[in-house]
């Protein structure tokens, strides 16, 4: 996990993330299915391959990094 973080530290564009930026942008079906509607706040939900491509990183270490917290939805077999 550490070389995970060590590999983001390194993402230029992980270290500028501005999640609060995607927050101008309308939200679509999409991204109402994807939330909690029955909660008051209603909150994005990326995927590995968004992550992967605002941080500036595979897709495949975005999914490394999440597999095993807690409250991440696993689809497939992994």
């Amino acid at each position: 996990m550490a070389e995970l973080y060590a590999l983001l530290q390194k993402s230029e564009k992980f270290v500028n993330w501005n999640p609060a930026a995607d927050e101008d942008q309308p939200l679509t079906i999409s991204d109402l299915e994807q939330s909690n509607i029955g909660t008051e706040v209603v909150e994005k939900h990326y995927t590995p391959a968004e992550l992967a491509k605002v941080w500036g990183v595979d897709a495949e270490t975005i999914r490394n990094l999440f597999r095993n917290e807690p409250g991440v939805l696993k689809l497939g077999s992994s």
